[in-house]
């Protein structure tokens, strides 16, 4: 596991007690936005001593601030499929799962100096929002500002906005939504992208079905990496690698379960695939009630995402 920073930036502490002075109006915004990149993090916690973490010391039901807070809470969950597969690759594969942009786009020099955006995993590029839009130093609050942040998208490919499925063309840089709720996160074109439903906690709905979102506009595949979920059996070769292939031009979905465990794991999947536009598999969704759902029971499978 990765020791990476954890979403707890916004301490204002005098004498190493939490700053009360501020109003929680003021200190909100900063905790959802440092909880926001912190959703992505190979360890996720909310940390720290005598200061406020709980997300109901932020915000009531309804307010945005405590909203936000819960929704990327919950997106974590979702993504956890994703993120999991990470850190199985580091395992496996010595990958590295937070990467900047050069790692993947050496052929791009306008990437080579970004230090606000970075890739979590081949699929997703993430944009924090480090600069204040609305409230300054000693929590002045501030008016007319636009709460947008510029993005570059890396050339070489096609990009798509995580949360309206919008398109755009790699190589320029844009002007992203970022209100209060909302981290810029962009997706690669070609990306397979498994998620899982929205839970309390990791093992509840274990057996629930995978919802695959595949991002066209490229071929493109992804290792879904499965073990037991906890105790050492992955060092045993307890652990499967299922293939996740798309090809673009024939809107083919192809599984794979290349790799047996050597505990016997069983291979049976149940996947909800999703083609991604702007109507379709958008942000912290879930899949629209009826949507198909096919069964994956280890020979490899193809299905056609019209």
């Amino acid at each position: 596991m990765s020791w990476t920073p954890s979403p707890s930036g916004c301490r204002r502490c005098h004498a190493g007690r939490w700053d009360t002075s501020s109003p929680r109006s003021a200190t909100a915004p900063n905790r959802s936005r440092w909880l926001q990149f912190g959703a992505f993090l190979p360890m996720f916690r909310s940390h720290g001593t005598d200061t406020p973490r709980e997300p109901w010391r932020f915000g009531d039901v309804g307010d945005v601030t405590y909203d936000t807070i819960i929704d990327f809470i919950r997106l974590r969950y979702r993504l956890l499929p994703y993120l999991y597969t990470l850190q199985g690759w580091e395992t496996h594969r010595h990958y590295t799962t937070m990467r900047a942009l050069a790692f993947d786009f050496r052929h791009d020099p306008a990437v080579y100096d970004i230090d606000d955006q970075l890739m979590i995993g081949p699929a997703l590029m993430i944009c924090p929002v480090t600069k204040p839009i609305y409230f300054g130093p000693d929590s002045t609050p501030m008016a007319d500002v636009v709460p947008t942040r510029p993005v570059y998208l890396p050339a070489g490919c096609g990009w798509y906005d995580f949360w309206t499925g919008e398109r755009h063309s790699g190589g320029q840089t844009i002007e992203a939504a970022a209100p209060l709720e909302r981290m810029p996160i962009f997706v690669r074109a070609g990306s397979i992208l498994p998620l899982g439903p929205i839970v309390g906690h990791a093992e509840q709905a274990a057996d629930a079905p995978l919802e695959i979102r595949v991002y066209p506009g490229s071929d493109g595949h992804f290792d879904l990496y499965r073990d037991a979920g906890d105790g050492y059996g992955y060092e045993r070769g307890e652990y499967t690698f299922t293939t996740l292939g798309w090809s673009d031009t024939e809107g083919l979905l192809t599984v794979d379960a290349r790799t047996a465990a050597a505990s016997g794991l069983a291979t049976h999947l149940e996947l909800t695939p999703i083609r991604v536009d702007e109507h379709c598999g958008l942000g912290l969704n879930e899949p629209a009630a009826g949507t198909p759902t096919v069964t994956f029971q280890g020979p490899p499978a193809t299905y056609h995402l019209g």
